[in-house]
């Protein structure tokens, strides 16, 4: 009997956790308009910043190297 019990509350719990888990997800449709995301490329940007540090450190290093 206790064993019966032990097996019991943890099936209830499971099923009625899952049930109500899939009766929260609804599709509510749009609401509002859309518009185009108009931020820059992440990558890009990574990409030209470190395209243009180098650039500095190059013309800082061959600075230095013509007044060694």
């Amino acid at each position: 009997m206790n064993c019966k019990i032990s097996l019991l509350f943890p099936t209830i719990f499971v099923v009625l956790g899952v049930s109500s888990a899939f009766a929260a997800v609804k599709n509510l449709g749009v609401v509002g308009e859309l518009y185009q995301v108009v931020e820059p490329n992440l990558l890009t940007e990574l990409k030209q910043q470190a395209v243009a540090k180098s650039s500095v450190e190059k013309d800082a290093f061959l600075k230095r190297v013509k007044t060694y």
